[in-house]
């Protein structure tokens, strides 16, 4: 399992009760590198797999939006079929309201959004896709 892919955290989302929180530190998991991106375009080629889940951290800082849009367009080139799955501690209204082209673009290769914090209060095991109950699992291309 590769567990720092791409830059993990901002400091500000970092939920209580998260059930990652190694991912928080920006130098740990592995160095993401032609190498790694390989393994994992081997993987989604597997006919079996059906979809592709990007959690962190938080995926969705700044700093990934450009690593993570090449390897989510590489993933479709291959697998257009495959369903992008990415769990984000900010709210898709806020996600909406940026006005950043590039994010933009990231958004639209995905096909379910998983918004908002987990807020440990709001825990819930019963929730699918989901930590707490606050969150809101989008489906983006319906």
């Amino acid at each position: 399992m590769l567990r720092c892919l791409f830059k993990a955290a901002l400091s500000s989302i970092r939920c209580k009760g998260c059930f990652q929180p190694e991912t928080w530190d920006f130098d740990s998991g592995k160095v993401w590198t032609p190498i790694e991106e390989e393994k994992i375009l081997s993987y989604v080629q597997n006919p079996i797999i059906k979809r592709f889940s990007i959690l962190g951290g938080e995926p969705l800082e700044p700093f990934n939006w450009y690593e993570l849009n090449q390897l989510l367009d590489k993933i479709k080139n291959k697998r257009p079929d495959i369903k992008i799955w990415l769990y984000t501690g900010y709210t898709y209204e806020y996600i909406k309201k940026q006005k950043n082209e590039l994010l933009q673009d990231l958004i639209s290769k995905i096909d379910y959004l998983v918004a908002g914090p987990f807020i440990e209060e709001l825990k819930d095991l019963g929730l699918k896709f989901r930590g707490s109950s606050n969150q809101v699992i989008y489906n983006l291309h319906e």
